[in-house]
């Protein structure tokens, strides 16, 4: 996810922060397919599709929406300046999130606390890097949860009376 379409991702997909913004959606999940019919339980199934999921947006242009929920096999990386921002009117109730196997997860929303379930997970290769400058903001809650470490070394923001859910094998907190 980047500032602008200017900006290079190498041969990666790029998605611009802004656009994706502008989609207006309740939530958002990049990374991933969702389902919904996950036998009435209340929690959504996630596939996780993307080996990698990197944010080179910047604080001018923040990904941004009610819940933005980020999906990888093997790492996500908020770079230097990046900025994701769980925010506005969440249109549904907070529901659980359930995946298959290793990997990183990372959730910000305007709405309440979820679990985060992981079913046949033995890997500990998942990765969740925020890096100095970065920005990971949310008005409700937030998730950052890997099979791996948390690096977190940018800024974590959670308006007050919100709630913030952190697991992972090992946690730096720089």
């Amino acid at each position: 996810v980047v500032s602008n379409s200017g900006q290079s991702t190498g041969n990666a997909v790029k998605l611009v922060a802004g656009d994706l913004n502008a989609l207006g959606a309740d939530s958002l999940l990049l990374g991933g397919l969702r389902d919904i019919s996950n036998g009435g339980n209340g929690s959504v199934h996630l596939t996780v599709g993307a080996d990698t999921v990197t944010l080179s947006n910047d604080a001018k242009n923040p990904l941004s929406g009610p819940e933005i929920v980020i999906a990888a096999n093997r790492s996500i990386n908020l770079d230097s300046g990046a900025s994701v921002q769980g925010s506005g009117s969440l249109g549904r109730a907070s529901q659980d999130l359930s995946l298959d196997g290793g990997g990183a997860l990372m959730r910000v929303s305007s709405g309440g606390p979820v679990a985060v379930v992981r079913v046949n997970s033995t890997a500990i290769t998942g990765t969740l890097n925020i890096a100095n400058g970065a920005t990971v903001a949310a008005s409700g809650s937030a998730n950052l949860d890997a099979t791996g470490n948390v690096t977190l070394n940018g800024q974590v923001n959670i308006a007050p009376g919100g709630a913030l859910s952190l697991a992972a094998n090992g946690i730096d907190l720089g």
